[in-house]
């Protein structure tokens, strides 16, 4: 396997950088460069990558393991205890290659979501400071993120016009002095 050594003096896998959308037409060199800007991280199961409304300062792509994406749910603690995702709904889960975090290190945004591990999860960590000076050498990173969030957003909208499909109840209460007028509403 191909390493890069890291601005820690440690090796960093530079393959598993190949398949991963935000780095995509970056040639080997400029992989290399990437991969040294990194930290190789290893987090256990439960670990949190991420909190929703919390700053974003780096970065991580996934090597191995899973993450769930959760989203929050009502803050009343009775709208809790009846979810059983107590933590947040679950909105996605991120496998090897998937990003965590890079479109807060672009819009300085918190979190819009809480990302936790499911299971032990080996990672590299890219920090802010190191994001800006790859994202100005190689500009097709930002690119990439912008096709990565296009996606994202087709996919929601695409969602949410499903749901749309399924209809409204409504109810109409009034006095009985207003029968009369019902028919005409």
């Amino acid at each position: 396997m191909r390493t890069a050594t890291s601005f820690e003096g440690v090796a960093v896998p530079v393959s598993p950088l190949e398949g991963v959308p935000l780095f995509e037409g970056l040639g080997s060199a400029e992989l290399v460069s990437v991969a040294a800007s990194m930290r190789f991280r290893e987090f256990p199961a439960g670990f949190l990558m991420s909190g929703e409304g919390q700053p974003g300062n780096s970065m991580f792509v996934i090597l191995e393991g899973l993450a769930n994406e959760l989203s929050s749910v009502a803050d009343s603690p009775e709208a809790r205890s009846r979810s059983i995702f107590a933590e947040g709904r679950l909105v996605g889960k991120l496998r090897r290659g998937d990003v965590v975090g890079a479109i807060q290190l672009v819009t300085g945004e918190p979190h819009a979501t809480t990302v936790k591990t499911a299971v032990p999860t080996a990672a590299l960590e890219l920090e802010e400071g190191q994001f800006g000076e790859l994202v100005a050498r190689f500009p097709a990173i930002l690119g990439n993120l912008s096709r990565i969030l296009s996606g994202r957003l087709a996919a929601a909208t695409r969602r949410q016009a499903r749901r749309g499909r399924r209809g409204e109840a409504v109810a109409l209460l009034a006095a009985p002095s207003l029968m009369d007028a019902l028919p005409e509403v």
